[in-house]
């Protein structure tokens, strides 16, 4: 890609949009000499979305090589540094020598502060998570736990929560921020949802049989939440302010994105980004992932796919299930997450494969019935389980 008419179509584009961009991230990431001769003369317009740009740049490489996201005041001296260097002569040698000089400088304050692959401390929101102490009961209903004094039990099937300035509304209720502790927990059973709106305007769909523990305000340099289940995130973006995704195997850092979370047990961790960029961080390594990748962890082996269509990984929003190709255990273990019904695979019928749409709005029953005409299955209720055999 070269020639002013390609030049000019990223001078409109944002920092989002760069970052979702497959050239920009390749040129940044995989440097050659024509990408570089690109976006030197892309420098050199002084297009208006400079800082974007910047600023877009730094967190490709901060999320691939563990630099520092510059601070805007940080860009904004440098972008001035450059502006008077370029309009101030007209020596243009003097604006590459500026643009050096810069970076060089940009590229030590890097190393200087945030790190994505630096070991986050210990007396944090993991700790906390694996200090809990898990009660042998198993609630029907959502519960968020807002202290040791304080349980919110939610009858709704759909309860949306909304952290503001002034506390917690719920529906009708409204709890004031005296109530609440460091930490909170939202805690979903099967068959149950939540949407959950947290202090920074972040949005989180919770899916049935999810834990989620966040703060009740996030700290200044940091946002970070522990997950158990399955989560879909629209993450308001902060470029000071990482946010994190933290699961029992793997880390995920973003600034602002759109991505979904599932992790239940020992079945495999997938992460699907919907839009944006994000870093995941296992013990093995880090991955830096861009929009319809789909990264998948089991039993230590890692695995990342690019997918040209990813609305089947976050359809439950939408209260749909859509499969390919997928076996009828892994079916059914869904829909009795989904509707909170246990749900028995028999040996014969387990690895049958199934694809198609099903509508989680309908009853369990009329889905089982959909599922009985592709397959060959029969199904029957054993007091309060579903059993299914080969028909």
């Amino acid at each position: 890609m070269s020639g002013k008419e390609n030049i000019d179509q990223f001078s409109t584009f944002s920092f989002d949009d760069f970052i979702q961009n497959e050239y920009f991230i390749a040129s940044i990431l995989h440097p050659n000499e024509d990408s570089q001769i690109f976006w030197n003369s892309f420098e050199s317009k002084s297009y208006p979305n400079f800082e974007d740009y910047l600023l877009a740049k730094e967190f490709i490489l901060s999320l691939n090589n563990s630099q520092k996201i510059p601070e805007r005041n940080e860009v904004t001296d440098l972008w001035n540094n450059i502006s008077k260097n370029t309009f101030s002569t007209k020596k243009t040698i003097y604006h590459y020598i500026a643009i050096a000089v810069s970076m060089a400088a940009c590229v030590i304050l890097f190393f200087l502060f945030w790190n994505p692959t630096d070991p986050l401390p210990q007396d944090d929101i993991l700790s906390f998570a694996k200090n809990i102490t898990e009660k042998d009961e198993k609630p029907n209903d959502i519960r968020l736990v807002l202290s040791d004094e304080k349980t919110v039990i939610l009858e709704e099937n759909v309860a949306e929560i909304n952290y503001n300035p002034d506390g917690i509304t719920i529906s009708d209720q409204k709890i004031s921020e005296a109530n609440l502790s460091s930490y909170n927990q939202l805690i979903v059973p099967n068959g149950k949802r939540s949407v959950l709106t947290l202090s920074d305007s972040s949005k989180i769909w919770v899916n049935a049989g999810t834990r989620l523990i966040y703060p009740s305000v996030f700290q200044n340099d940091r946002r970070e939440i522990y997950v158990e289940g399955e989560v879909l995130l629209d993450v308001a973006r902060d470029i000071h302010r990482p946010f994190v995704v933290r699961t029992s195997k793997l880390d995920i850092k973003v600034l602002g994105t759109e991505f979904n979370v599932s992790t239940h047990g020992n079945e495999e961790i997938t992460v699907v980004i919907v839009s944006g960029a994000v870093n995941v961080s296992s013990s093995n390594r880090d991955h830096f992932l861009k929009a319809n990748d789909v990264y998948a962890y089991k039993n230590g082996t890692e695995s990342i796919n690019h997918e040209d269509d990813i609305y089947k990984h976050i359809s439950w929003r939408e209260g749909l299930y859509i499969f390919d190709s997928e076996r009828l255990d892994v079916i059914t273990t869904r829909l009795s997450r989904y509707y909170g019904i246990p749900i028995q695979c028999h040996e014969t019928v387990a690895s049958m494969k199934c694809s198609g749409k099903l509508d989680l709005k309908e009853k369990v029953e009329s889905l089982l019935q959909g599922l009985a005409l592709t397959v060959p299955i029969k199904y029957s209720f054993k007091e309060d389980m579903i059993l299914i055999d080969v028909k």
